[in-house]
């Protein structure tokens, strides 16, 4: 199971609104009662002091690519200096207006954190320079949203199901294992399409931007209906919402490939609304799918979508053909050498492992020679597709961790191989 709750961020998007909400509110306040304004400066300072560290913090988990749990705050406006100023107003013509008066005298001494005004007017010099210290630190996260790959969403995701409990999804399947007698690629594929027909269902996809008809004419939504049982309920709007989830996935033969990077910007710009039952869901699916395409593997139907001829449409190199260029210099052969002897590899470089380790050891590899693009040499040598998706399933599971524990551990060994 996923929450939602991460207290730090959760509570810098609290700290952010509140702190715009209350200044909305003050504005339209027509009192004179000097302690209740000051008080509310207070309080202005404090929450713009308590909440620049944290945002701090995270645009520095930006810097790392990591996001635990998005702002979904009106980045143009709480980024702007003019628009706090202007939410800041009222605060300012108060106290200007009771500049005069000394706080001591008022019995309104009061100091936080290295901050001890003497009149009014220095309080809100304060709160003004902390205020406006965080529209910038919001401007950064605005800039820094704006850079981000695709990419970065599909870590995002990565990163939530990390924490997602697959014990239910593991159970559900073995479940319809023991019920369904002999498994074929007709029975897969009738699960499969139910518990995405389930998930259709929910509606969750409602909160994505709606299909047009030149969209839904490219989704054939009838056939996908025919792998249902017959007495299965749609709901009213399930070909627009069918047409909305087919935007998450492609097709290598028979299985289907999420497209991770969709899944979670709509995650991410839809944080606010989605319940954690919801992202649950969106977890839930997916580890569901997972199973059913390994054990779709596994049947003779599909044995020839294993290992699919490569998107650029080359013919695989035969074995202990060619290397890659970026994968026959002499740092990489010693590196070969080295993953061959702890029998991760055969004589002709091809991977002796399971299609998600072998997506961890080119990841690593990739890693250690400096490749930038890690998965293009590899799926060429292995003639293998949608590496990437392997090494984010691996990433997914706790067995696969440990492998690459051991595998860090062999190939950061410095003995001549």
């Amino acid at each position: 199971m996923v929450t939602k709750n991460y207290e730090e961020e959760k509570s810098l998007r609290e700290l952010i609104l509140g702190l715009s909400e209350g200044l909305t509110v003050y504005r339209g306040l027509n009192k004179n009662f000097v302690p209740m304004k000051v008080s509310f400066s207070q309080c202005t300072y404090m929450t713009a002091i308590t909440a620049i560290p944290v945002l701090q913090a995270y645009i520095a988990d930006l810097d790392r690519d990591i996001c635990r749990e998005p702002l979904c705050l009106d980045l143009d406006e709480m980024g702007s200096e003019d628009c706090w100023k202007e939410k800041l107003a009222k605060l300012r013509s108060d106290m200007t207006e009771l500049e005069e008066v000394p706080l001591l005298q008022k019995d309104l001494v009061w100091g936080y954190k290295g901050f001890f005004p003497n009149t009014t007017a220095e309080f809100y010099q304060g709160v003004e320079e902390k205020v406006m210290e965080l529209a910038r630190l919001i401007s950064q996260v605005q800039q820094k949203m704006a850079e981000k790959p695709l990419s970065f969403y599909g870590k995002f995701y990565h990163d939530l199901r990390v924490q997602y409990c697959e014990e239910q999804a593991v159970k559900d399947f073995k479940y319809w294992q023991s019920h369904s007698g002999i498994p074929s690629l007709v029975k897969l594929k009738m699960l499969r399409a139910e518990k995405i027909a389930d998930f259709i269902n929910s509606g969750i996809l409602r909160l994505a931007l709606k299909s047009c008809d030149i969209e839904q004419d490219d989704v054939d939504v009838e056939q996908f209906k025919k792998q249902l049982p017959h007495d299965y309920a749609c709901v009213k709007d399930f070909d627009v919402l069918c047409t909305v989830f087919s935007r998450t996935i492609g097709w290598q033969g028979d299985i289907l490939i999420p497209n991770y990077n969709c899944a979670g910007l709509f995650i991410f710009q839809h944080w606010v609304e989605l319940t954690e039952e919801q992202i649950n869901a969106i977890f839930r699916l997916d580890k569901m799918l997972e199973q059913i395409h390994e054990e779709m593997q596994h049947l003779p139907e599909v044995e020839a979508e294993k290992d699919p001829a490569p998107a650029c449409g080359h013919p695989a190199p035969e074995r202990g053909g060619e290397l890659p260029d970026v994968l026959a210099t002499p740092e990489a052969m010693r590196l070969w050498r080295k993953v061959q002897k702890f029998g991760y590899v055969d004589e002709y470089f091809q991977p002796l492992l399971s299609r998600s380790e072998a997506a961890l050891l080119a990841f690593e590899m990739a890693r250690i020679l400096d490749i930038d693009d890690q998965w293009k040499a590899f799926e060429t040598l292995w003639n293998r597709r949608n590496m990437s998706r392997d090494y984010y399933t691996a990433m997914s599971q706790k067995k696969s961790r440990d492998f690459l524990d051991g595998l860090r551990k062999d190939l950061g060994r410095t003995e001549e191989c």
